[in-house]
Formats: structure tokens, C-alpha cells, sequence
């Protein structure tokens, strides 16, 4: 942890991300190296050349399937990479964030049961995910969507003008399930977990094409149990150094999530140049959560709940559905309309009990809260080829959404103990227009220009009947240019540029001035409370990205920079009021975050049939942030992760019939500050996970997946320094290790 020395806090070097930083760094190299050294040999070998041509025309169709992704990424003028289903798929993971904790150059972090999903180190509204295209629906949880009904996962790192730029860091778009070209039938059951934690899972998908009607139907069923035991250690002294608090918690957690998803596309040509889109998605999720609370405290008072549980069942539905449609009109001129509605329903209860010392009841608390979201888009481009060499398109962007919480609180305690009953009733209206233009520009053979520009404004309105009224409107003017140059002389090399304005805005919850009210109320676990008066963070980027490609090993390997200058960056303001600790937004400055991040993968296979049938794929990167007005140390963006890596191999037997894989990710040390006085670190991990895939016969394959080999636990320390003194705690966090079964046929 760290060593406070009279009123400085001494961080000790960070030896060991050092050394793992530079230990990751041969991985790379070794992979870029035998990248160029297999394609040399190749390109002069005669024989090797003549024997690599026989093989290509006997599987052009495998070579070209997996070709797509790459060469599309390589043909684009915008910056973006594309994950396909088969690669989220391929670990058997059973939902879709376990999934995306191996894509290059993201990062998934889970605490105390919640998902975050990070680009260039950074989550928590930095980084946009889409779904379809679409914001996903306030509360909607990454975790809840199935990898089997994602069609595919695309990855920016530069905004672009035809969608929303609140992306400081980058977006993620998940696109999902569409009408396949041939029918399909297929049918996936899983089953695995650790003892006590089994999970259940079977998906399916049935896809054709009738006349000029195609479809895809994809239903999903799964239940998860995971189970989660934490510690904690807490330790106080004051402005003396004399120690007046010292405890123990041990915490257990139990989990249980039943989920019924279904998703669907329909693609119908009713005329000549007319398409038209319909795709309804349906989830249903049942989540039932057990924690139970044992403090032992060995100096100073007795808490204020010396043990507690708490049972919470929620109950969230989501039906949602986008009618596009598409239509050919003049001159390779079209029109894209989307209408699109979404109605997304929690249900929640609690039950909570607090004892003191002695067992005696000290708290009864039932909780009642009813969270109901409804939106309406309307989104609509019109393209045309205006001048020859450009694709000009011009758009809008139009939603409504309407957010109403009812939370009713009812306490019973002992005479002498506190007990408040609460009626909140919220009610939140979001506006968003947003009108956009832009262009795509091939000026000469070597390069090609990305411009667009989007004006996208905000209006956010909250009511209740326990906080005053808030209005907050935002409009930010978001110029975008991303351009890309192919040397001739150097034709598998090329550079791109990258510069654009995005913004963050508050969320409800930020803007919100009601307090929520901690059990355990600590400097660590403070109430919280949003602040009417925050503004969005306004942010200039700049990315420049030089890509290698190795056409006969099907593969690249590229290194990119970035730099983001963020004005009105938010923080969090922690203070003691009224006996309590509270903690509120506010802008506070400017910051400044860069990075570089290297990535490669390639295919020995596509050398020819004496060459390993091995892909491997490996990515590092770097991040570093500067805050203008926040003191050192831990002078960072919260949560940013300084160094994050991934290697993967995947290795097909000889025989053909089997097939395995594995995947390594670290991320450091990450130490910053969660408030001016609050210092918070969160220790090195690293996540171990294996497949093997039989293909038992030509419509049936057997997949066992091995998830987190490593278990290393989740260490977060974390200390808060002030006039009064020194508060201390650190959190330990268990993870297990899954074995996963999954049999697919193909039907």
C-alpha cells in the first residue's frame, strides 16, 4: 500500500509494471519480426511461392472469407476495426462482455458487480457503445447481451460524423444479428461453471431467404450463478497519527441472473431499388442478489452495523425494434430512413436487515423501485455521388427519451435507532437533435480524405417531488477530417490521420441533486450526489496510425498515437457534511491524455501446408493523463490503466479436427485520484483463458472453454488524507475459474 509520512504520501516506484511493460515489449517484436522474416522467406522461395498457389486455389473460398474483415479495414478511408462473430464466439463465453475482454485495444473491468468497458484506458462515458447504431437505453448492462445474437462488433477510435461524438476515447458499435445470404439452422447448448456456480446456456438461430424476403431468427436462454467473496480491511488514525479505527469485513455475495433474449431481422424487396429493414429485439432478464456483511472491529467503535444482509431481486424487460428504409434513387443516389422505438422496464425490490454486536435488529428496510424508459428515434441520410471521386452524404439524428423512477423506502428500527420512510418520484426528459454532413474524397491514387461535421445538441429536464427542477442543455459543433495515405512505391504500407472534436455530457444521475444514502457510510463508501450546475467536457483528438500489411500471412501490423486535450474535465468532490461523507461532481480544469498502442496479428497457415496451421495476434499499449488542477500523486484520469497487453495463438492440428487456443491479458498498476484527498490503486491482473474445438463431423463440433485460468484475485487500495487524518481500506475480490462445455450442431 502506501507510506504516509507526516502529512506527504510517498508512492513507492512502480518496479513491477515496469518490468512486466518491458518484458511484454519482446511478445510484440518477436511477433512483428517473424511477421516480416516468414513474409520474406515466402516472397523468395520459388518452390514455397508455386506450393502456397496450389493451396490458395484449392481453398479460395476460406482465404476469402477470411480475408473480409481485413481487407475492408485496409480499403476504409475511416479508421475502424471489425469483430466478427466467430472470434467473440470462440472462448464459449455466455455473454458478451467476458467476450470483448480479448478485442485489441479494449479493456472490461468488473468491481463489485459492475462492467465497465474501456478504449485508450479510459470507460465510464468516455468511451460510446452503440447498439445498431443507437445509444443503448439508460441502465442497459453490457453483460446482459448474448455473443450469439452480436452479428459483429466494430471499433472506432475517430469519431465520425454520422454518429454521435460523444466518444472522447473511441466507440463500439455492436451490431446486431442480420439476414444472412443462404439459410442456416443451428443450435448451441452450454454448461460448465464451478462447483456450486453452475450455468446453463442454449442458443439458436434459424435464418433463410424466401423470394425477396430474408430472415434471421436468433432466441437465447441462459441462467449464470457466480459467487463473489470479498474482505475488507479498514484502518483510521488522526491528525496525531494515533490509530482510533481498525476492521475487518468479510463479505459474501451470491448472484444468480436467468435471461430469455430474442432477436430477429427481416430484409424484404418489395420493388425494384427498395429496400426495406425490420429488426425487433427482445431481452428479459430475472437477477437475484444475496450479500451478507460480517464486521469485526478490533479498535475503536463498534460499527454501525456490526453485521447485515440484503436480498435484491430485479426484473428488467427491454423490447426495442428499428423499421429502415432504403431507397435507390437517381445516379447511385439513396435515402436511408430509420424509425426506431425501445421501451425498457426495471423492477426492483430489496430487503435489508442490520444487526448490532449482540444480534439485535437494529434496521429493517424494504425498498420498491419502479424504473420505466421509452425512445423514439428518427434518423435519416441522404447520399449522393455530387462531384466525381466523392460520396457526400448529408443527415440527421433525432431521439426523445422519457425516464421516470418511483422508489418507495420504508425503515423500522428499534427505539433510539434512526428510521426514515421515502417516497422519491423522478421523472427525466432527454432531447437530442443532432443534423450532420460528410464526405468521403479520394484525391489521388495514394490518398483519400474523411470531413463531416455534426451539430448535436442536448436538452436534459428532471422534476421530482424531492429536488428542485433542472434544466441543462448542451450543443457542441463536432468538425471531424481523418485521412489516410497509400505510398505507391510502398503499397502495403499506409498512414493515417486522424482530428476531431468530441464531447462527454453529464448523465441524469450527475445532474441530479438527491442524495443516495450509503449503509456502510465511509470516505470509501460515501452518499453520493449529482450537481445541476455541471457542464460537458469538451475534448480536441488527435491519431496518427502507420499500418503494415502482409498479404501472404493474411494479416498487419500497425503502431498508433493519440492525444486528447479534455476542457471542463469532471471530478469528484468528497467532503464531510452533516456527519456525513458525500461525495458530487464538479468541472474542475483541463486535461490532457496520450497514448501509443501496438498491435499485429497474422496466419502461418496461409504460408501453405507444410507451415503450422497457427494465427496469433498480440496488442500493448500505453496511456498517460495530466490533470491541470489536481494535486500529485495519482495525477491522473480515474481508472485510466497505464500499460494494458494481450497475446493470443490459436492452432489447428494437423488432422483438422481439432483445434486450440489461448489468450492471455495484463493490465498494471493503476494509481490516481478518485477525489482531491481520496487516493485510490488498483492493483496488476492478469486473465488466463483456453478453448479446444472438435469437429466431431461435418454439422457437429464440441467446445471446452477454461476462463480464467490465472484467479487472481481484485486488490484496490485505497486512502484518504485530510485535516482530520488518515483513512485507510483495502478490497480483495475473488475470482474462480470456469470450465465451459458447449456442443453445436448445425442442423
Amino acid at each position: 500500500m502506501w507510506q504516509h509520512v507526516g502529512a506527504r504520501i510517498v508512492v513507492r516506484p512502480q518496479t513491477d509494471m515496469h518490468r512486466l511493460a518491458v518484458a511484454h515489449l519482446p511478445t510484440t517484436a518477436t511477433l512483428v519480426y517473424s511477421a516480416l522474416a516468414c513474409q520474406s522467406v515466402f516472397a523468395e522461395d520459388p518452390s514455397r511461392t508455386a506450393a502456397a498457389a496450389d493451396s490458395a486455389v484449392q481453398q479460395v473460398q476460406v482465404t476469402a472469407a477470411a480475408d473480409d474483415g481485413l481487407a475492408d479495414q485496409r480499403s476504409a478511408t475511416t479508421a475502424r476495426v471489425t469483430v466478427t462473430q466467430a472470434e467473440l464466439t470462440k472462448f464459449g463465453d455466455t455473454n458478451l462482455a467476458d467476450s470483448m475482454r480479448r478485442v485489441p485495444g479494449l479493456e472490461v473491468v468488473s468491481r463489485q458487480g459492475k462492467t465497465d468497458i474501456r478504449m485508450r484506458g479510459l470507460g465510464n462515458g468516455y468511451t460510446q457503445i452503440l447498439i445498431n447504431g443507437d445509444s443503448a437505453p439508460p441502465g442497459f448492462a453490457i453483460e446482459s447481451l448474448s455473443p450469439s445474437l452480436v452479428e459483429r462488433i466494430e471499433v472506432s477510435r475517430v469519431a465520425t460524423a454520422d454518429q454521435s461524438t460523444q466518444a472522447i476515447a473511441g466507440t463500439i458499435n455492436i451490431i446486431l444479428r442480420q439476414p444472412p445470404r443462404k439459410a442456416t439452422r443451428s443450435i448451441r447448448v452450454t454448461a460448465g461453471g464451478p462447483k456450486g456456480e453452475e450455468s446453463y446456456a442454449i442458443n439458436g438461430e434459424l435464418s433463410g431467404v424466401v423470394n425477396d424476403l430474408s430472415y434471421s431468427l436468433s432466441p437465447s436462454a441462459s441462467e449464470t450463478n457466480s459467487r463473489t467473496p470479498t474482505t475488507l480491511n479498514q484502518s483510521a488514525t488522526d491528525a496525531s497519527g494515533f490509530e482510533f479505527l481498525r476492521r475487518h469485513t468479510d463479505q459474501e455475495n451470491s448472484l444468480r441472473i436467468d435471461k430469455l433474449e430474442f432477436a430477429s431481422a427481416l430484409k424484404w424487396k418489395p420493388v425494384d431499388r427498395t429496400v426495406l429493414t425490420l429488426d425487433p429485439w427482445l431481452s428479459l432478464r430475472r437477477i437475484e442478489d444475496r450479500t451478507s456483511d460480517e464486521r469485526i472491529s478490533t479498535t475503536g467503535v463498534v460499527p454501525t452495523f456490526a453485521s447485515d444482509t440484503q436480498f435484491s431481486r430485479i426484473n428488467a424487460q427491454l423490447a426495442r425494434f428499428r423499421l429502415a428504409w432504403r431507397q435507390q434513387l437517381f445516379d447511385e443516389a439513396d435515402l436511408d430512413l430509420k424509425l426506431g422505438m425501445s421501451r425498457f422496464r426495471i423492477l426492483g425490490t430489496s430487503h435489508f436487515e442490520g444487526f448490532d454486536e449482540n444480534g439485535l435488529r437494529t434496521l429493517n428496510e424494504d425498498i420498491f423501485a419502479t424504473t420505466f424508459t421509452r425512445t423514439l428515434t428518427v434518423n435519416g441520410k441522404f447520399r449522393a455521388p455530387v462531384v466525381e471521386g466523392h460520396a457526400m452524404e448529408f443527415g440527421w439524428d433525432g431521439s426523445v427519451t422519457n425516464l421516470s423512477e418511483d422508489r418507495r423506502q420504508f425503515q423500522s428500527a428499534p427505539p433510539g435507532y434512526p428510521a426514515v420512510d421515502l417516497v422519491e418520484i423522478n421523472d427525466v426528459r432527454i432531447d437530442k437533435l443532432a443534423l450532420f454532413a460528410q464526405d468521403e474524397w479520394a484525391i489521388t491514387k495514394e490518398l483519400s480524405v474523411y470531413a463531416g461535421v455534426r451539430w448535436e445538441t442536448l436538452l436534459t429536464h428532471a422534476s421530482g417531488n424531492t429536488i428542485s427542477t433542472v434544466d441543462s442543455r448542451s450543443a457542441v459543433l463536432s468538425p471531424i477530417v481523418q485521412m489516410v495515405w497509400r505510398p505507391l512505391e510502398y503499397k502495403d504500407d499506409q498512414l493515417r490521420l486522424g482530428l476531431s472534436r468530441t464531447y462527454k455530457a453529464p448523465t441524469p444521475d450527475q445532474l441530479n441533486p438527491r442524495r443516495h444514502v450509503a449503509n456502510d457510510n465511509t470516505p470509501t463508501t460515501p452518499n453520493t450526489s449529482g450537481n445541476p450546475a455541471l457542464s460537458p467536457e469538451l475534448a480536441w483528438g488527435l491519431d496518427i496510425s502507420l499500418e503494415h500489411y502482409l498479404p501472404a500471412l493474411d494479416g498487419m501490423v500497425s503502431a498508433t498515437a493519440y492525444a486528447r486535450s479534455i476542457d471542463d474535465v469532471t471530478v469528484q468532490e468528497l467532503s464531510f457534511v452533516d456527519g456525513a461523507w458525500v461525495v458530487r461532481p464538479f468541472n474542475n480544469g483541463k486535461a490532457i491524455t496520450t497514448g501509443l498502442e501496438l498491435s499485429g496479428k497474422l496466419s502461418l497457415r496461409k504460408l501453405g501446408a507444410e507451415w503450422p496451421q497457427v494465427d496469433l495476434r498480440g496488442n500493448v499499449g500505453w496511456n498517460w493523463s495530466h490533470l491541470s488542477n489536481w494535486p500529485e500523486p495519482g495525477n491522473r484520469m480515474v481508472g485510466q490503466t497505464p500499460f494494458t497487453s494481450s497475446v493470443g495463438i490459436d492452432y489447428q492440428l494437423p488432422t483438422h479436427h481439432l483445434t486450440v487456443g489461448t489468450s492471455l491479458t495484463y493490465s498494471s498498476i493503476r494509481t490516481a485520484r478518485a477525489s482531491s484527498s481520496l487516493l485510490e490503486r488498483r492493483h496488476r491482473s492478469t486473465v488466463w483463458d483456453a478453448y479446444a474445438l472438435w469437429k466431431l463431423n461435418q454439422d457437429t463440433q464440441l467446445r471446452i472453454a477454461l476462463s480464467n485460468l490465472s484467479r487472481q484475485p481484485t486488490l484496490t487500495d485505497q486512502m484518504n488524507l485530510d485535516a482530520s487524518g488518515t483513512f485507510q481500506q483495502r478490497t480483495r475480490e475473488e475470482r474462480a475459474a470456469t470450465v465451459r462445455a458447449t456442443l453445436e450442431w448445425k442442423l
